[in-house]
């Protein structure tokens, strides 16, 4: 906090509980975990994200109980509305688990839900993640992460990679489908997240992916060049 004051003026802050599954445990677990954010005067949000086959009314209830003093919001890992896709990444949950999950969530007013979604899925053609994003656009969402697949250390993907069963997206692939994503997007959707980042010690590929800034740059060149934007197909 005391970082992005300096960097980024800025004053208020959100807590998100990011890493692992953060509605996995008990509810009096839950509860001593979240109301760590009360120590500091300047968060005024809670973000969590969490999977949508973790997820239940007592838990939403529990974060409901926020609204009073913070702005709330839940991220479910969504990845794919294929469930093809959902089994052979061992999601271990399908789609209408998903659809559940959001449906359950839109019945607590103040809780604003995002998806996360991963461009390059295995087996995955630019018509099915085009479909993913017809999909979403339809449904009662506040904002979307979007992430490009890639390989870390001591996975299953990487033995994949390694034995020649894995093609990932080209930094050029991955910004044609992005655009033509974004397009399908209505524009009140908050898109959180454009491209993904890993630790440099644990990626195996693509090294294109911490190329962060060098991408946004491009994508933005691309966007005003061929006058597009979020939303554009929407109608």
């Amino acid at each position: 906090m005391q970082f992005t004051r300096k960097r980024y003026k800025a004053k208020k802050f959100i807590a998100y509980f990011q890493s692992f599954t953060n509605t996995y445990a008990d509810l009096q677990t839950l509860c001593q975990k979240y109301n760590q954010i009360k120590g500091f005067e300047d968060i005024v949000g809670i973000s969590v994200s969490t999977r949508p086959d973790c997820i239940n009314k007592e838990k939403l209830d529990l974060l409901a109980k926020f609204n009073k003093d913070y702005k709330v919001y839940i991220e479910y890992g969504l990845q794919s509305i294929h469930d093809k896709t959902l089994k052979k990444i061992n999601r271990q949950h399908n789609f209408k688990t998903f659809t559940d999950a959001l449906k359950l969530t839109k019945q607590y007013e103040n809780i604003y839900p995002a998806a996360h979604i991963i461009l390059g899925l295995p087996g995955e053609t630019k018509k099915d993640m085009l479909t993913t994003a017809k999909t979403l656009a339809k449904m009662p969402l506040w904002g979307l992460k979007i992430h490009c697949l890639h390989v870390v250390k001591d996975t299953a993907l990487e033995q994949e990679y390694y034995q020649n069963q894995l093609k990932l997206l080209s930094q050029k692939e991955y910004l044609n489908i992005l655009i033509d994503f974004l397009k399908l997007i209505p524009k009140d959707f908050v898109i959180l997240r454009l491209v993904s980042d890993a630790n440099p010690s644990q990626l195996i590929a693509p090294k294109w992916l911490n190329q962060k800034s060098k991408v946004l740059q491009k994508l933005d060149k691309r966007l005003e060049k061929e006058n597009i934007w979020q939303g554009k197909l929407v109608g």
